[in-house]
């Protein structure tokens, strides 16, 4: 029996260790999210997307947290072995019907999402778009950048009619290829649009990655149960 839980020991504590990886990711990426100037969470400033850095980085921290209450309860002596694994059995599967609800809410409201977007973006490119302050200046800069990036101009159902009330009916160079001044041939396709079909392009590895992380989860969750039971007869 003693052979057998050590190897279960150290399967749970290398799976923890995934799940440390990808916690410091999430914390990563809402960093960048957080101080780089060129997203689209800066171009958009709307509340609901501007808490998304703030809510990666506490999502990577609670990973990382529930990780280590994990290998600890896997590590330390027996006293204190079962409680730290029950908890952590406990977390993971409240964290599991999160994810859950989270992906049912993401599907329904999936299009109530793209015109937020919309909206957001476009009452902030009317607001801030070439204007004065630090703020607009940012903001500015992300637009370009989305525009350049994507090869997109503009938001809505066509791509001049938000420069009609931003910029007097100015298109920015960003909107044509290597930002050509005065832009007399911008992209024919919308912002919005243009980041919808990114999105949709990378779906598969974005549904990839969530299977594995449940699948994860899943493993794990069966890996405590059998830790804390094995603990009565080891």
């Amino acid at each position: 029996m003693g052979q057998s839980n050590l190897c279960l020991k150290i399967t749970f504590i290398a799976v923890q260790l995934f799940f440390i990886a990808c916690g410091l990711a999430l914390i990563g990426v809402g960093v960048w999210l957080e101080i780089d100037e060129q997203t689209l969470v800066t171009a958009i400033q709307s509340q609901t997307f501007l808490i998304g850095p703030y809510l990666l980085i506490a999502v990577g921290c609670g990973i990382v947290l529930v990780s280590v209450i994990g290998i600890i309860g896997a590590a330390c002596s027996k006293s204190c072995n079962r409680v730290l694994l029950i908890l952590y059995i406990i977390l993971v599967f409240i964290i599991f019907l999160a994810e859950i609800a989270g992906g049912i809410l993401a599907y329904i409201f999936r299009a109530q999402a793209n015109e937020l977007v919309i909206d957001s973006l476009r009452n902030t490119i009317e607001q801030y778009y070439n204007k004065s302050g630090n703020l607009a200046e940012t903001v500015t800069r992300a637009v370009n950048s989305i525009q350049q990036e994507f090869d997109c101009c503009g938001v809505g159902e066509n791509v001049t009619t938000i420069w009609n009330t931003a910029t007097n009916g100015t298109i920015p160079p960003s909107c044509c290829p290597e930002e050509m001044n005065p832009c007399l041939d911008p992209y024919t396709v919308t912002c919005n649009a243009a980041i919808l079909s990114s999105v949709s392009q990378n779906l598969l590895i974005v549904a990839t990655l969530g299977v594995v992380l449940i699948v994860a989860e899943v493993i794990v969750f069966l890996l405590a149960i059998c830790l804390v039971y094995s603990t009565e007869y080891d």
